[in-house]
C-alpha cells in the first residue's frame, strides 16, 4: 500500500505524507489558508475557501522543504534544501505579504525533517537529520534548546502547548513538558 495520498488543489497535486507517523499539516490554524513549499524552490499561499492561489515566491538561493504558519497568516517558517554546510542557514523565518526573510536560523548541519510552531507563544521547534532537536523562538536568532537523540526525529506540540513530544525511528516517543 503506498503510504502517500494525493488531492488535487486548482491544477497543482499535492503530496500528504503519512508514513512513517508524519503527517504535513500546513494549514493556518485559525484562517482558510494553506502553504506548499515545492521541489522546485517555490512556496505557495493558497485560500483554502476559494480554492484560489494568493501568492507563489521562490527561494532559489536556499530552496524550500519543510513549511509551516506562525501565528500570523502571511507569516511562515520554511527550512533549506540548499547551502546548509556553506551558511548553516537551516531555517527562515519568511513573510509572505512582501517576500522577505524577517529571520535566519542557524544551527542544525543536515537538512531539517520535521517543523512545529506553538500554539500558544512564539517558539517553535525543528527536527533533523543530524540527529537533534532544537527549540527557538521568532523573536531571537540564536537557539534556546537542544535534544539530542538517536535517529530522525518528528516533532509536534500538543494543542494547548504544554507538552511536545518527539518520535523517533522504531517507534519510540518522547514526551517532555514545554518551555513557558
Amino acid at each position: 500500500m503506498n503510504p502517500c495520498f494525493q488531492s488535487g488543489f486548482g491544477r497543482q497535486r499535492y503530496r500528504y505524507i503519512a508514513a512513517a507517523g508524519r503527517f504535513l499539516k500546513p494549514f493556518h490554524r485559525k484562517e482558510g489558508l494553506l502553504v506548499t513549499a515545492s521541489e522546485d524552490d517555490s512556496v505557495r499561499l493558497y485560500d483554502v475557501a476559494n480554492a484560489k492561489l494568493i501568492k507563489t515566491t521562490y527561494h532559489k538561493k536556499h530552496g524550500a522543504d519543510r513549511i509551516c504558519f506562525t501565528h500570523h497568516p502571511s507569516s511562515v517558517i520554511c527550512s533549506s534544501r540548499h547551502n546548509l554546510e556553506s551558511t548553516g542557514e537551516s531555517l527562515r523565518h519568511l513573510s509572505m505579504y512582501d517576500n522577505r526573510c524577517l529571520r535566519y536560523f542557524k544551527g542544525h548541519k543536515e537538512r531539517v525533517v520535521s517543523l512545529c510552531m506553538s500554539p500558544v507563544n512564539d517558539s517553535f521547534m525543528s527536527g533533523s537529520l543530524d540527529h537533534s532537536v532544537r527549540i527557538w523562538d521568532l523573536r531571537v536568532n540564536d537557539c534556546q534548546g537542544i535534544l539530542r537523540l538517536h535517529g530522525r526525529p518528528t516533532v509536534a506540540y500538543d494543542q494547548q502547548g504544554l507538552v511536545f513530544a518527539v518520535a523517533m525511528e522504531g517507534g519510540a516517543i518522547k514526551l517532555f513538558g514545554s518551555p513557558v
